[in-house]
This record gives C-alpha cells, structure tokens and sequence, in this order.
C-alpha cells in the first residue's frame, strides 16, 4: 500500500482532515481511496470523525480502492493537500467555509475548535457572520438592513429567537411593520424552515456589508497559528 503518497497526514491533523471532506462534501469514493491509502491507526481515526452514514457510504466503496490506478491515487493525495493546505492557510477561509457548510456540520466544527483550540476558535468566531450576531449590529446598519428584507422571512427567522435578538428588529422598524411582523409571526402558512430563513436574511445582511451600505463584518486576514 503506498503509504507515502499521504505522508502529510499525521495524528496532529487528521481531525482537520475529516472536516475538510465533510466542508467540501467529498464524493464517499474519494475518502474511502484516502482512507485504504492512510495507515490503519490514521484511517481509523479519520473514520470514527465522519457521520455514522457517510461510514456507510465509505464501507460499500472500499472494495473498489484497489482498482484506481497509481496515476489516479496520486491525483488525489495532491488535491486532498491543497484543500487541507487551504483550510489551514488563514482564519477567513475557514471562516468562510464554516459559514457555507450544513447548519449540522458547522456547529459540530465549532463545537470541537471551542473545546480543544479554543484559541483558534476565538479566531474564527470573529470572522463568522451568524444569525445570532445580529443582536451586535448598530441601529444605524439594523436599520438600513431591515429595509432590505421581506416581512415574511423575518417572521420565519425569528421564530423561536431570544426575547433580545427579536427586539433587535422591532427597535428598528416603524411601529406599523412591527405590528406587521408580529402578525405575520403569528401566522403557520408553508414556506421556508426558520434555518432556512435565518441563512437568507444572512446573505442579503452579507451583500450590503460587501456594498459598503452597512459595515458589520471584520476586515482584514489573520493566519493561523
């Protein structure tokens, strides 16, 4: 088995390694040839990170790992480098990555960067933008972005919202849309899930930060240590 072609990882990043495949949602073939190419304790390592049903995936395509040829494997390991090499290159890119990836996928990333690299977590933190960050924007931009947004998806996104996060919007609305939107709160109609909601109204908060109508997102780039 040709071990060296994954020489780079090791046991220091094989955690970053299977939260790259999970960011990226790697095909189950292509982790199932890095796993049958790593050594066994690494393997089992990269494994027992992934979800009970990607294991599964993986599983039913290990035996098709000794049918990819040299060439094939190769290709691979150098993909597979830069996309760790990528995730490790600065706090922005992780960041941004961790804002794309599954509600799911992300809060366990975090989670684990909270408990064992707290202060890579800090890092990080400071370079997410969230639904609950919303409770730190100024009136000023709250006001301009609230604006922006569609009734009905606010009432979705603050479904279940803390008391504090809700009012964020109301303080900055008309008395006439507040009573809209408690309205439209009130209401079951179909449409899009709270999550759903909360990652629109993040987008639409994103594009005018990148406008330069409102500024609520960090500037600059810090490279991890």
């Amino acid at each position: 088995m040709t071990f060296e072609l994954f020489s780079y990882v090791n046991g220091d990043n094989i955690n970053r390694l299977a939260y790259t495949f999970l960011l990226r949602k790697e095909e189950p073939r292509i982790i199932a040839v890095v796993a049958g190419h790593l050594r066994p304790e690494l393997a089992k390592a990269l494994l027992t990170e992934l979800p009970d049903e990607l294991q599964a995936k993986i599983a039913t395509e290990a035996p098709s790992v000794p049918r990819v040829s040299v060439e094939q494997v190769q290709a691979m390991a150098a993909t597979v480098k830069e996309n760790l090499d990528f995730v490790a290159a600065g706090i922005e890119r992780l960041a941004a990555m961790l804002e794309q990836a599954d509600s799911t996928i992300r809060n366990d990333i975090i989670e684990y960067l909270k408990r064992e690299r707290p202060s890579l977590y800090a890092k990080v933190r400071k370079h997410m933008l969230v639904f609950d960050d919303i409770v730190g924007f100024s009136d000023v931009d709250m006001r301009i972005a609230v604006r922006e947004l569609r009734t009905e998806l606010m009432a979705r996104a603050l479904q279940n919202a803390s008391p504090e996060l809700a009012n964020k919007f109301f303080a900055n609305m008309s008395a006439g849309a507040g009573s809209l939107l408690r309205e439209c709160m009130g209401c079951r109609s179909g449409g899009l899930g709270t999550v759903a909601a909360r990652d629109k109204i993040i987008e639409s908060i994103k594009g005018l930060d990148k406008e330069g109508r409102i500024s609520v997102r960090p500037k600059g780039e810090n490279i991890m240590d």
